[in-house]
């Protein structure tokens, strides 16, 4: 059976690209809610993540109207983690419909918010990235982003609009079909994937070239971590983004695609500065602050699109006890 996963999904795939993606959003939203009533042990973690970042949110005066109503009482609270279960399901529609779309199609479901940073980000070739070293901050661009909204869309629009080569690391799925089904869709749109646990050297060897990285790092995997500040919390987030940014000296962006409508998308870049004084540990300590408020500063936008929310962010031994409890 493992091995028909990828043709299965192949076959899938090529039947929804052609059918209309707004009522295939309302029905992974509608899966999303089965999900949500049969997973207890999921939902009561999603719910702790949740109520953390709504309530930092709220005392730091970044919630709207509708998170900080999540923050006050619990129904609205439930109400935003009923919508991350309907999110969590869509963004795995769009892992099977996202390499089938054209550049026209992608054009039209996306909205640029910030449109002089991501034509900064994604402009210029290899070339043109060694004989601007002093104006575009660095050989080559490290794009970072995290789980949030759709990481389909942003990496299709990547590979239709870089004029540079476009390198990920992805981590290893425990399907092993599965994952070669999606190393392929991936690859389809014209990002390199390689194994997180064997990227380092191609990922300097790619900016070194005036190639561009992009990174995932809400998460710790493979990667080294490092301790910070996340929601007023202590959590652990990858480091390699903040050494690959200071080490090569590479124009360094941070970004998402959030869901605005039912297969409509808004996209926001920003640059990060890089720090160039003080030690490396000094300053990837300074450059891993600003990545930080980025992330925050999104995940604001729409925190039930958060889907890290789906996995344990903090180390906090009184959640790990419940949603245990939640799961017999």
């Amino acid at each position: 059976m493992e091995r028909l996963t990828p043709v299965l999904a192949d076959l899938v795939a090529s039947v929804l690209v052609r059918l209309p993606q707004g009522g295939l959003h309302r029905l992974a939203h509608v899966v999303g809610a089965g999900l949500y009533l049969a997973r207890p042990a999921r939902r009561s973690l999603v719910r702790h993540n949740l109520r953390r970042v709504c309530s930092w949110l709220a005392a730091e005066g970044m919630a709207t109207p509708r998170v900080a109503a999540a923050a006050r009482t619990d129904d609205a609270l439930e109400r935003l983690v009923r919508l991350a279960f309907g999110h969590y399901a869509r963004a795995y529609l769009e892992m099977l419909v996202a390499p089938a779309y054209s550049r026209r199609e992608l054009l039209r479901r996306i909205h640029l918010e910030t449109p002089e940073t991501i034509a900064e980000a994604l402009g210029g070739s290899a070339d043109d990235a060694r004989s601007d070293a002093q104006t575009a901050g660095g050989v080559g661009r490290v794009l970072v982003g995290l789980h949030l909204g759709s990481l389909e869309l942003p990496a299709l629009y990547v590979a239709m609009h870089s004029r540079r080569p476009v390198v990920t690391p992805m981590e290893e799925l425990t399907n092993r079909a599965l994952q070669g089904y999606v190393e392929r869709s991936r690859s389809a749109t014209g990002v390199i994937v390689v194994p997180s646990h064997s990227a380092r050297n191609l990922l300097r060897r790619t900016l070194r070239q005036g190639g561009t990285v992009a990174l995932i790092a809400d998460r710790p995997l493979a990667s080294a971590a490092h301790q910070v500040t996340l929601f007023g919390a202590p959590a652990r987030l990858p480091v390699g983004p903040a050494l690959l940014a200071l080490e090569s000296g590479a124009a360094t962006y941070v970004g998402s695609v959030r869901r605005v409508g039912w297969g409509t998308y808004a996209a926001r870049l920003q640059r990060l500065p890089l720090p160039s004084e003080g030690s490396l540990r000094e300053r990837r300590q300074v450059f891993m602050a600003a990545q930080i408020d980025a992330f925050q500063r999104l995940i604001a936008q729409a925190p039930e699109q958060w889907w890290t929310c789906f996995f344990r962010i903090w180390p906090d031994e009184p959640v790990a006890r419940r949603v245990r409890r939640a799961a017999a």
